[in-house]
């Protein structure tokens, strides 16, 4: 929960001063990046020259986001407590 509130706190901070000085131009960025396809440096790019198949932004959109959820259920899974103990003692004790 505090990691989540720290992440959304942190977004916040790290967009409000684009948004507060030019919403237009902050809202050009963030559909641009929703619509562009396969770029240099990405998995997707990598994958369209091994196959010759070019992907679609939105299933580009779609499948990173589904990575994003199964790995962020991974990470809770891992870190949630099993039993009220972690397994491992912590510096403090």
């Amino acid at each position: 929960m505090v990691a989540g509130v720290a992440a959304l706190a942190s977004w916040v901070l790290a967009n409000a001063p684009a948004y507060l000085t030019g919403p237009g131009p902050w809202r050009v960025f963030w559909r641009f990046n929703e619509e562009r396809g396969a770029d240099l440096g990405s998995v997707w790019l990598m994958l369209s020259q091994m196959t010759g198949h070019a992907f679609d932004p939105s299933t580009i959109n779609k499948v990173s986001w589904a990575f994003f959820v199964v790995w962020c259920a991974g990470v809770l899974a891992l870190g949630w407590p099993r039993g009220g103990r972690c397994g491992w003692r912590s510096w403090a004790s």
